[in-house]
């Protein structure tokens, strides 16, 4: 056996077990290729109360306004399918071979189990602001982004760690 008949990949770059991308943003903010709870880019993870603290280690966090904000400007958005799940590929103006998939995970109102708007929408909860009984939350879709929403703390939502 040659070199040339083996695939040689590369080792995928991790904090604490669990898969990043740099998508070459300003802040240096690192975004986890996987909602929690999810094994693949395109699986929808756990569905989490706005109090969820990520269980990732020490690095790993929700995302903030700001981290939010940055991936709208510095990256391009693509509404695309992977693996027949809907949602849209993130992709660094930077380096457009890095990009993360965020799927359209619909959302769990209420907290009851009931999964809505999957495939069509999809909910990231971001950092709760102490005090309040709303959480920022990220929302996508097919006809848009919905960057900073202030939601009802019943429901429960995708979360996708982010590191620095």
């Amino acid at each position: 056996v040659t070199m040339e008949d083996v695939d040689v990949k590369e080792p995928k770059p991790m904090i604490a077990g669990h898969e990043y991308v740099d998508l070459g943003l300003s802040s240096g903010t690192l975004w986890a290729t996987c909602n929690v709870g999810a094994n693949k880019p395109e699986e929808y993870g756990n569905y989490c109360s706005f109090r969820y603290n990520v269980d990732w280690g020490a690095t790993w966090t929700k995302p903030d306004n700001a981290a939010f904000n940055e991936l709208l400007q510095e990256c391009t958005w693509e509404w695309t399918t992977l693996n027949q799940i809907d949602g849209y590929k993130v992709i660094s103006k930077k380096d457009t071979n890095k990009y993360i998939f965020l799927p359209a995970a619909g959302f769990d109102a209420g907290g009851v189990g009931e999964k809505t708007a999957v495939n069509r929408k999809g909910h990231y909860w971001g950092k709760f602001e102490t005090g309040k009984i709303t959480s920022l939350e990220f929302s996508i879709e097919i006809k848009g982004i919905d960057p900073i929403d202030i939601n009802n703390a019943a429901n429960n939502y995708s979360v996708r760690p982010v590191a620095k």
